[in-house]
């Protein structure tokens, strides 16, 4: 599938959307009715599939109240476009806002990413050199629009485990928390997504769910559980590396579906192989 509208990033730069040819291939012509993203953080997939139609409708399940108040404000108000263009953001302004992160949540998860290190969140984060030129008006503006016209199809809640799943059992879902394991941001919630105890959940609400669902970077927990109960199978993706073999596994639900793509994949890489082997031998 074409993306003829491109690619959206979302309004925060927290995170960036997951493997995005790789949830726009799985999800295919079949235009799902509804598309989860647990648990978003700049929400650029969902996003991107909206924009270009790829999906009727989304929902983003966010784990954490500020990314809640954000995605509440942004959806249905346009505060955020307001505020965004009247914000004269020098360090003083920047660091005023930082620093009082209740005054306004939704707003101040805008400034700290836009102007923190990376795009991170968590309070201890510092800020850019320059956050002048971190804070890019025309494209947090743009971005901020495009979040705005989708209100009508995008929704958002709250929730920090993953039995926030189970009402929306026939939805396709991308599951993948939006932090890795070594990020300080909200971190109750960071060991409660990576703990055994909530991986277990997980694996039994996927077990039973009738939809689609995508699970990148799986544990290897949730890999010998998927292989052993023949629930899902590993799609492993080539990433375009100076290693073209190197590999990244992503759990799929359509096990018929992983076994063609790895089967296809591995074919190019005996084909590569072969052309290197040949090349050396000139």
């Amino acid at each position: 599938m074409k993306l003829t509208r491109g690619t959206c990033d979302g309004p925060l730069r927290c995170d960036y959307h997951w493997g995005l040819d790789e949830v726009v291939f799985y999800v295919g012509e079949t235009s799902p009715s509804l598309f989860l993203e647990c648990f978003a953080g700049s929400a650029g997939t969902t996003l991107t599939l909206l924009l270009n139609d790829c999906v009727q409708r989304g929902i983003l399940v966010v784990g954490d109240s500020y990314l809640g108040a954000f995605w509440r404000e942004g959806l249905k108000t346009d505060n955020l476009i307001r505020k965004a263009m009247n914000f004269n953001a020098n360090k003083m302004n920047v660091q005023e806002v930082v620093n009082n992160p209740d005054r306004d949540p939704a707003f101040w998860t805008l400034v700290k990413s836009q102007c923190s290190w990376r795009g991170r969140l968590d309070h201890k984060a510092f800020l850019e050199w320059n956050v002048t030129k971190a804070w890019n008006r025309e494209r947090i503006l743009e971005s901020l629009s495009t979040v705005r016209s989708l209100s009508d199809r995008l929704d958002v809640i709250e929730g920090q485990d993953v039995q926030a799943l189970e009402p929306y059992g026939d939805a396709t879902a991308l599951l993948q928390y939006p932090f890795d394991p070594y990020d300080n941001w909200n971190k109750a919630l960071r060991e409660k997504w990576y703990s055994e105890e909530e991986q277990d959940s997980l694996f039994q609400i996927l077990a039973s769910r009738k939809g689609p669902w995508i699970l990148p970077s799986p544990s290897e927990k949730m890999s010998e559980w998927s292989k052993a109960r023949q629930i899902g199978e590993a799609w492993m993706v080539r990433r375009k590396l100076p290693r073209p073999w190197l590999r990244e596994s992503i759990l799929v639900s359509d096990r018929q579906f992983a076994a063609g793509q790895n089967e296809l994949s591995l074919a190019d890489e005996r084909r590569f192989h072969e052309f290197s082997e040949k090349k050396k031998s000139q």
